[in-house]
C-alpha cells in the first residue's frame, strides 16, 4: 500500500485554511480573521460576509478547487484542523 500524498495546490489549500482558523482563534473574529488572512494570503483583504441564520461570528469560508481536484478529500482533512483550532477537541460530529 502506498502512501497518499497531497498535490501541492491541496497542501497549500490546507496551509490556507489552517492559517485562517489560527487567525480566528488568536482575534476571537471571524470578520477580522478572513480580512486579515486573504490580506496576507492575496495581497488584499476581502470583505467577510455572515451567513443569514447563522451567527454573524461563525467562521465560514468557501474552498474553490476545480473537479478531480480532492474537494471531499480536503474536506475530511479540514475536519482535523477544525477540531484542533476552533473547537479544541479531539472529536467531533460534522455534518
Amino acid at each position: 500500500m502506498t502512501t497518499f500524498l497531497p498535490k501541492l495546490y491541496q497542501q497549500a489549500v490546507l496551509d490556507s485554511v489552517e492559517t485562517y482558523f489560527r487567525a480566528c482563534l488568536q482575534l476571537g473574529d471571524a470578520d477580522t480573521a478572513f480580512y486579515q488572512t486573504t490580506r496576507e494570503l492575496w495581497g488584499e483583504g476581502s470583505k467577510y460576509q455572515a451567513i443569514a441564520g447563522f451567527s454573524s461570528d461563525m467562521p465560514y469560508f468557501c474552498l474553490r478547487v476545480p473537479t478531480g481536484g480532492g474537494k471531499t478529500w480536503l474536506a475530511a482533512k479540514s475536519v482535523a484542523l477544525i477540531n484542533t483550532h476552533l473547537l479544541r477537541c479531539e472529536h467531533s460530529v460534522i455534518l
